[in-house]
């Protein structure tokens, strides 16, 4: 999955589902009016989160790759 793959699923489900996601828009922006300084850490330590998760992601699968094509020029 790359970066690109989560923008479409994202356009896709905005496109699905406006109504859901103008709703989710709107509880957001009323929570950061009221609490900005929480929101913005929250918002940073789930950012810092997922950039960590995408980035084992994807050492992950080029690990996965490299020993699949090792094994198979072993026993070739």
């Amino acid at each position: 999955m790359t970066l690109n793959d989560i923008i479409i699923q994202c356009t896709n489900f905005f496109y699905t589902y406006p109504y859901i996601v103008i709703a989710i828009i709107a509880v957001l922006g009323i929570i950061i009016f009221l609490k900005p300084k929480q929101v913005l850490k929250t918002t940073l330590i789930i950012l810092v989160l997922i950039v960590v998760c995408y980035i084992l992601y994807l050492i992950g699968d080029a690990t996965v790759t490299g020993v699949f094509n090792k094994e198979k020029m072993i026993y070739h």
